[in-house]
């Protein structure tokens, strides 16, 4: 029912219908949190892994709402960008929804010193950066290619601040010797 619903195609086209796909997503990230909470205590690496799986559900949901919404006509084709303004909007909203949540990911994981986090954060900044490389840039048009281009730029700078800042106690200093 999952890729029914959900099908990965739909972070181009957007889905049918948006509210079976959030009832499918919703059901998997349901399980995935109740295994996790049942696996609290025994184990944390499975605990971990479920939780990063519920993540990533809600992530693929929050991202095929956004392409729905810039979609004006969910049955028709795309063109490779030829002319569709709208559609390429949503391609940017989609690069800047995975950057931003990347960059979150990633200070929170800074914050709190959860390794996993600060690990799943700099993973998806690299997802946003290889969509950003690979697929906006053979198929939006110059205006839109600026803009994730640009916005790209302006988290990664600021997820470099915030890891120079908050990052683990001597991560950035030279070999054997300790930051003050």
């Amino acid at each position: 029912m999952l890729l029914v619903e959900a099908p990965p195609r739909a972070l181009i086209y957007g889905a049918g219908d948006l509210a079976g796909a959030a009832l499918a997503l919703g059901g998997v990230g349901a399980a995935a949190l109740g295994w996790r909470r049942l696996l609290r205590g025994p184990d944390l690496r499975a605990s971990a892994v479920l939780s990063g799986a519920t993540a990533a559900t809600l992530l693929y949901l929050a991202s095929i709402a956004v392409i729905s919404a810039f979609q004006p006509d969910v049955m028709q084709p795309w063109d490779g960008g030829a002319g569709l303004g709208v559609r390429q909007q949503g391609q940017v909203a989609l690069s800047a929804l995975w950057a931003l949540s990347g960059l979150g990911i990633l200070v929170c994981g800074l914050a709190r010193g959860l390794r996993p986090a600060r690990l799943g954060g700099l993973a998806l900044l690299t997802i946003a950066m290889a969509k950003v490389f690979l697929f906006d840039l053979s198929t939006l048009d110059a205006l839109n290619r600026v803009l994730s281009f640009v916005g790209l730029g302006l988290l990664l700078l600021v997820g470099a601040y915030a890891y120079g800042r908050m990052g683990p106690r001597g991560a950035l200093a030279p070999r054997g010797e300790m930051p003050r």
